[in-house]
């Protein structure tokens, strides 16, 4: 006994077929990313969203209003989704004479060091020899003469700026 194909089979055949290449479609257009510039607004809350985790180790910050830096280094990594060339950090800290160095990791395991002098700052990194692990950066903030009567704080409006 066989069973003969009726056109309502074909018809569920070619339904699921259908779904099968839009679910398809619908989750490459959602991983690519054809924007020039991506900004991520942190959000000092949360240690870990979708695209950041930091900053870490949480043993080293208090969240209050602000996150408060108890001890150093702190690191945090972004996710890169695509190539990018340059890397903005915009952000405003809250100390009173503290060395403030902020690095991002290079290829060859050293950081790349800028200096923090302003309350309110402006950096960029040049990420061609930024090492990209597992799709994200690494970054890294030191406070070497951070003491117990320190009070260092980053507030909450810091972004970061990938553009190609």
């Amino acid at each position: 006994m066989t069973i003969k194909k009726t056109p309502i089979t074909n018809i569920f055949k070619y339904i699921w077929w259908l779904l099968a290449l839009a679910t398809i479609l619908y989750i490459v257009s959602q991983n690519i990313v054809t924007q020039r510039v991506l900004t991520y607004n942190l959000d000092f809350k949360q240690s870990i969203s979708r695209d950041i985790t930091g900053w870490y180790p949480e043993v080293r910050t208090k969240f209050s209003n602000n996150l408060e830096v108890l001890a150093e280094p702190i690191y945090l990594q972004a996710y890169v989704p695509a190539k990018f060339n340059n890397l903005n950090i915009k952000g405003d800290l809250d100390f009173v004479d503290e060395n403030i160095r902020l690095g991002l990791k290079q290829d060859n395991n050293i950081w790349l060091w800028q200096d923090i002098t302003d309350k309110s700052f402006s950096l960029d990194f040049d990420l061609k020899t930024a090492q990209v692990y597992r799709n994200k950066l690494e970054l890294i903030l030191s406070i070497p003469d951070l003491n117990s009567g320190s009070n260092v704080a980053l507030t909450n409006n810091w972004q970061l700026i990938l553009s190609k």
